[in-house]
């Protein structure tokens, strides 16, 4: 079971299962958004699911993430091969 799906199985928090494992909410974000944990800190992951969330899922997890972070910014250039138009720069006169 992915993290992000233990979490809304158990319905917890970022911010409950941060305390949980007694680590910030924003690490809890990094790795929900594509950042290993460390192995100390998997370790205590998957001691602190009971094992519902597995080694092997985490490292899933973050190819997940890591895929889809990489099909949302393909998707969102419009066209990639032409480069974009920018306006030129307007400089202010000087004021004496």
């Amino acid at each position: 079971m992915l993290l992000s799906e233990y979490l809304d199985t158990t319905e917890m928090t970022h911010i409950q299962f941060a305390q949980k494992i007694q680590v910030t909410r924003a690490s809890i974000y990094q790795w929900l958004s594509g950042s290993y944990p460390s192995l100390p800190m998997a370790h205590r992951i998957v001691l602190a699911t009971g094992g519902l969330v597995s080694f092997e899922d985490l490292l899933r997890g973050v190819t997940l993430a890591k895929e889809t972070q990489a099909k949302s910014s393909t998707s969102s250039k419009s066209n990639p091969g032409k480069k974009e138009k920018t306006k030129p720069r307007v400089r202010k006169p000087k004021r004496e």
